[in-house]
């Protein structure tokens, strides 16, 4: 492999790996695992595009899928988290409020 073609394969394992774990939510971390391995294929397929660029002129099919898969699951990631984030919020302010409902009733 040669010309960034080994950037590309790297970049499209961590492009998949980053989308599979952006929706595991049942182990916590995983989306941020899926994150770092998401950002880590947008920028090896970055410069897997800029190698392949230099030597024969024109960008690898696989930098490329890689690129656009870690730039899919990092958006995948984020938005889990923000709704997550909502989910978890509104369950502590539906909890408040039930509290504050039975306080007032009893």
């Amino acid at each position: 492999m040669n010309n960034g073609q080994s950037f590309g394969v790297i970049a499209l394992i961590c492009g998949l790996a980053g989308i599979i774990c952006s929706f595991i939510f049942i182990v916590p971390a995983l989306p941020w695992v899926g994150l770092l391995l998401s950002f880590a294929a947008v920028i090896l397929g970055g410069i897997g595009m800029s190698k392949s660029k230099n030597a024969t002129g024109k960008a690898d099919g696989l930098c490329i899928t890689g690129l656009v898969l870690g730039i899919i699951g990092a958006v995948f990631c984020i938005v889990g988290a923000a709704c997550a984030t909502c989910v978890c919020g509104a369950t502590v302010c539906l909890n408040e409020f039930s509290e504050w409902l039975s306080d007032i009733l009893s």
